[in-house]
């Protein structure tokens, strides 16, 4: 029997642009295999956008799409079984924060027979945290306390932080913010055998070119809790691998304007030897060529070791702290 993973999120979170780089990074590693049949119809649209650079269009439909997993799939040293769960149908809902009343029939559809539910969120709002996440917290109570009373199915609940490359707020930080409201809760989820994540991938990449960065470890992530793991169970949100560096947020190019032109000036008098002189032909103005973003090495993601005593991100390979001289 199949399960269901729900995406849930206010709308403009990146619910949609998180199923099509799910679609394609998994497809590209091998993890599913691609129904051209069942792909959503605008899946073409998408990836067009998606490639170069530009913004999907408001989504204003809700999509179910199946995938058909592997009956085991490999991530690192780590291997998931999943047997009869390779069928995983994804339920991609628009949630405002309304919505999340225990009363709205939209919310508790969304959830229905969910073995775990993703909600999106976007923290590229603002460069204060609380502004940047406001709204987009709080209302998830009421809906995690209606889904542990009434979705028994439910085994994982994530909240994904989907435009990593839009804003300089560290995975570390976040999880701070986020563990201190849902405190109570998440004591309570752990009771209850549910496991309560807090993610982060980039579903366009840090090149905004559509290549995805962290979305197949946020899926290892759920089937690992939802299957059986064979060999090393993974952490993903303590893997010194999965740590995204470049923290400057990605701003495009504004698009180059010409100069206001400067008041015409009076040219001087001519005397009379200068009045029948051949002008000189102007020499062509160089193009203007707009400034190009040089990603860094390793295509905007390097992988660094941090500190565990001071904090300091050390280079992949060490195995002392070069600020502190701690183990690493």
């Amino acid at each position: 029997m199949g399960k269901t993973i729900s995406f849930i999120g206010n709308p403009g979170t990146g619910k949609t642009t998180f199923l099509v780089a799910s679609i394609h990074r998994l497809s590209e590693i091998g993890w599913v295999k691609l129904s051209i049949k069942k792909l959503p119809k605008d899946y073409g649209l998408w990836v067009d956008s998606l490639i170069s650079g530009g913004v999907l269009p408001p989504t204003v439909k809700d999509y179910d799409y199946p995938l058909k997993f592997n009956k085991t799939i490999k991530y690192k040293q780590s291997s998931v079984k999943l047997g009869r769960l390779g069928g995983v149908t994804f339920k991609v809902k628009d949630i405002r924060g309304e919505d999340y009343r225990r009363t709205s029939d939209k919310f508790k559809e969304s959830v229905r027979g969910a073995s775990a539910v993703l909600v999106t969120i976007d923290a590229s709002k603002s460069e204060d945290m609380g502004q940047s996440l406001g709204g987009q917290i709080q209302p998830l109570i009421d809906g995690i306390r209606y889904m542990v009373e009434t979705q028994r199915s439910i085994k994982y609940i994530g909240l994904v932080f989907t435009k990593r490359s839009f804003h300089n707020h560290p995975i570390r930080k976040i999880r701070e913010y986020v563990h201190t409201p849902l405190g109570p809760i998440l004591r309570y989820l752990k009771e209850e055998g549910i496991l309560f994540r807090v993610l982060e991938c980039d579903s366009r990449g840090p090149e905004n070119r559509f290549k995805p960065w962290g979305v197949d470890a946020v899926y290892y992530d759920v089937l690992s809790h939802i299957g059986k793991v064979s060999g090393a169970k993974l952490d993903i949100t303590t893997d010194p691998d999965h740590v995204w560096v470049d923290t400057r947020p990605f701003v495009p190019t504004p698009p180059q304007t010409d100069p206001e032109p400067e008041p015409p000036s009076v040219p001087p008098r001519k005397g009379p030897s200068q009045e029948h002189q051949p002008k000189e032909p102007e020499k062509p103005k160089p193009p203007v060529t707009p400034p190009v973003r040089t990603p860094p090495t390793g295509g905007g993601v390097m992988y660094l070791v941090i500190c565990p005593s001071c904090g300091h991100k050390n280079p992949q390979g060490l195995t002392k702290c070069a600020n502190c001289s701690g183990a690493l």
